[in-house]
């Protein structure tokens, strides 16, 4: 689905958290605006945010269920980018020069139109 973005956003952690699909880390808080947000740390000691999802969570330890990425994207106004994956108000996004990373739902405006799920009238 494409998206355009309705103001710049820039990023917030320029060195992202990156997880392997098995890897042990340590879980902190929940986002207090998205909840569905986790911060975690790994052995290295680099921390980001990690969708609860991604995670399989033990106490205060967890490890990575699948391989996440931490990566935000900049965006400037009216940047036209392709949603990949949503997960808790994020989009895993690309742009068109092939930049990946996420940013935040309430940044961007749906330009596709959304499948119709109504049932066709029958006559």
């Amino acid at each position: 689905m494409r998206y355009q973005a309705l103001a710049d956003f820039a990023v917030n952690y320029p060195h992202p958290l990156r997880l392997t699909k098995g890897e042990q880390v340590k879980v902190a808080q929940r986002d207090r605006m998205w909840p569905e947000w986790i911060w975690t740390t790994n052995a290295n000691g680099l921390s980001g945010w990690v969708h609860e999802s991604q995670l399989t969570i033990e106490g205060s330890a967890a490890h990575a269920s699948e391989a996440s990425n931490a990566q935000e994207i900049s965006l400037r106004k009216g940047d036209i980018i392709e949603s990949l994956r949503e997960l808790g108000g994020w989009h895993w996004c690309r742009k068109a020069d092939g930049q990946e990373g996420w940013t935040p739902g309430y940044n961007l405006r749906a330009l596709d139109p959304e499948p119709d799920q109504s049932p066709a009238p029958k006559t």
